[in-house]
């Protein structure tokens, strides 16, 4: 009787330990032990001159009340 309580006891002990690994360290998730050093960025500039000489123009043709953009 004792034998099994020792038993029952490791069972419960391992499937804890398991249950633990499992769901606090995940360790069946698969990891990379790739890191990143470098990263390559590209900048974009945009010149607007050409829409504010369209607007300019559009405000000298219709008045202060024109505006781009949605309705």
């Amino acid at each position: 009787m004792r034998q099994m309580r020792i038993v029952g006891i490791a069972a419960v002990a391992i499937i804890g330990a398991i249950g633990y690994g499992e769901l606090v360290y995940d360790w069946r998730t698969s990891r990379s032990n790739q890191s990143v050093s470098h990263a390559i960025t590209v900048t974009h500039s945009l010149s607007i001159v050409s829409y504010n000489k369209h607007a300019a123009e559009m405000v000298q043709k219709y008045g202060e009340q024109v505006k781009a953009g949605n309705r």
